[in-house]
């Protein structure tokens, strides 16, 4: 079955692509969508696991694993800046749902292959030499020029 998807202009394909994921990436997905964006819509959550997957499959990052991909020296400022547990339990339940979901082929591709973004409220010197993909919520996203 081939699905669909038309958000906020960007016409996004997904051909039943199931991804396999383990426990332990599950829950560090879990962890990172929950504090870079459990107050983003659920565009912008799915988005944020968009970026983290597409590291994983990129040879530009060196690490494929996705908590690798997140751990990974300055990526992400909640966990170089030193994590809290997850308090809201209905927030977590609800991410862990829709990283579920993802993996199961919803949104797969929503930022076409972005690998960068932050919020809108800084603007990092990275970001020029990027091209800026889509806005969703409060984070821009990025793909290479």
């Amino acid at each position: 079955m081939k699905k669909i998807l038309l958000c906020l202009g960007l016409l996004v394909t997904d051909v039943n692509a199931h991804h396999i994921i383990t426990k332990n990436e599950k829950e560090c997905m879990v962890l990172a969508v929950y504090h870079e964006g459990r107050s983003e819509p659920e565009l912008g959550q799915y988005a944020i696991m968009d970026v983290i997957k597409n590291r994983s499959d990129s040879d530009k990052f060196p690490k494929h694993n996705i908590c690798d991909v997140i751990k990974r020296e300055k990526q992400f400022s909640f966990y170089n800046k030193g994590w809290k547990s997850m308090k809201n339990l209905k927030v977590k339940k609800e991410i862990e749902e829709r990283v579920e979901s993802y993996y199961n082929g919803l949104n797969v591709g929503i930022t076409n292959g972005s690998k960068w973004y932050h919020a809108v409220y800084v603007q990092p010197k990275w970001s020029k030499n990027l091209n800026k993909v889509i806005q969703i919520g409060n984070h821009i996203f990025y793909n290479e020029k």
